[in-house]
């Protein structure tokens, strides 16, 4: 569910303000199950949804917090199996918050033993680095592409969780603007 209502809030995102009612339903055409395709319609359409969108994109990944050594973090934001997220990302593409490298990064779960081991990463509760682990069972029509900067509405995601307010704030604030709008 977590990761069809990233899709179609990837595709408003990039939609021109201008777009049609065509426009905005093939986004939802891409969802292969009528019922998620129906109730992700019935999210975006909730105009308090602003306060739930946390809650309906925490199954996007399994949470893993982990040390790393701090020379090695250059080379897991090249690493083509990973895709940076979070603060990261979202300042890649246009949020108006501060730069800063990479900590957060998706990655598929059968590649999660070979990245641990190549980085040899050890969980750490306090460790600077986070991997969120994409479920093996998301489809191939809505999995984000490795080897990039997480899409903006992923990256939104993170920052709905992250510690600073104003990178909350900057997060809400844009996908309140969906929610408001609604799906046509």
């Amino acid at each position: 569910m977590a990761w069809a209502l990233l899709w179609v809030v990837h595709g408003l995102l990039e939609l021109p303000e201008a777009a049609d009612a065509k426009e905005v339903n093939e986004l939802f055409q891409a969802i292969d199950d009528r019922r998620v395709r129906h109730r992700v319609r019935r999210m975006l359409a909730d105009p308090q949804a602003a306060g739930r969108w946390e809650h309906w994109l925490a199954g996007r990944a399994a949470r893993r917090r982990l040390w790393a050594h701090p020379g090695v973090l250059d080379r897991l934001a090249a690493d083509p199996r990973l895709r940076p997220g979070g603060g990261f990302a979202a300042a890649a593409q246009g949020v108006g918050i501060a730069v800063s490298p990479p900590r957060r990064f998706y990655l598929d779960a059968d590649v999660l033993k070979a990245v641990l081991a190549d980085y040899r990463a050890q969980d750490d509760p306090q460790g600077p680095v986070e991997f969120m682990i994409i479920p093996s069972n998301v489809p191939a029509a809505v999995r984000i592409p490795a080897g990039r900067p997480v899409p903006l509405a992923v990256a939104l995601a993170d920052l709905l969780e992250s510690d600073d307010a104003r990178e909350r704030h900057a997060a809400a604030e844009r996908l309140q603007r969906l929610a408001l709008a609604g799906p046509a």
